[in-house]
């Protein structure tokens, strides 16, 4: 605090007397090689005294970017979230469609999606609750035409608020 009230006033000193200096100076080049000297020894006599004193100012501990960065970060995650759910939806809509078009009642279809860093859409899951098992290996043969790569699974729809993977009940099932 010592060395920001000594640069205050040296500042103050150094303009009243440019302010003199400046009157009663010469006018052409002298005055203006006059004021040039008095210019950088007004700037030296202002940051010597910060210096003096050890007085040390770093960006690190001017702390206004972390707001900023804060709120950066929880627009880009919430921009994120909604094109995910966004992209989902869609992905959901399109397998659910594809499945009830060749003739699979589908009861519904859940689809994962991942966001790489570099702004790539990732399919990771794909799960079709289907009505009648019997479909399985046709839905499941429609979807993995569709994408490559993604993990498929194909279940029984809800039967008495329960959802069963279907490849348990495909293995009790006589064929």
């Amino acid at each position: 605090m010592t060395a920001i009230k000594a640069a205050i006033f040296t500042a103050c000193l150094i303009g009243m007397l440019s302010t003199v200096i400046n009157i009663i100076a010469p006018e052409g080049k002298m005055k203006k090689h006059i004021m040039t000297v008095l210019g950088i020894t007004a700037l030296l006599a202002v940051v010597g005294n910060f210096t003096a004193d050890g007085f040390v100012l770093s960006i690190g501990e001017i702390s206004a970017e972390n707001g900023i960065d804060t709120e950066v970060r929880d627009i880009e995650r919430q921009t994120t979230d909604i094109f995910l759910e966004q992209a989902k939806a869609e992905y959901e809509e399109y397998f659910f469609d594809l499945l009830n078009k060749n003739d699979i009642s589908t009861a519904k279809v859940s689809c994962k999606l991942e966001l790489s860093s570099d702004n790539e859409l990732s399919l990771t899951e794909i799960c079709a609750e289907i009505d009648d098992i019997s479909q399985k290996e046709k839905a499941r043969q429609l979807i993995e035409n569709k994408v490559s790569e993604t993990v498929v699974k194909i279940m029984q729809a809800e039967n008495d608020g329960k959802t069963e993977n279907t490849d348990k009940q495909v293995k009790k099932q006589p064929r």
